[in-house]
């Protein structure tokens, strides 16, 4: 046996969408990365909503950094 050999060539592998799982609750979204989540609204309020569309600018870049360091 060759031990070489990509995974890969032996195995097809599929990824479960949300039409496999068998549950209606949530909506679901594809990522970049090739995985489904669920799309769960943050909040129902219009006010924050509009809020969260707003750019972060300088003190929300600051405040950032601040917590990754």
């Amino acid at each position: 046996m060759n031990e070489n050999r990509n995974f890969n060539e032996d195995f097809e592998i599929e990824q479960a969408g949300p039409e496999d799982v068998g549950c209606d609750l949530f909506e679901y979204e594809l990522t970049p990365e090739g995985t489904y989540v669920p799309k769960i609204a943050y909040t129902s309020d219009p006010e924050e909503e509009k809020l969260l569309k707003k750019p972060i600018r300088r003190w929300g870049r600051a405040w950032i950094k601040w917590m990754e360091a």
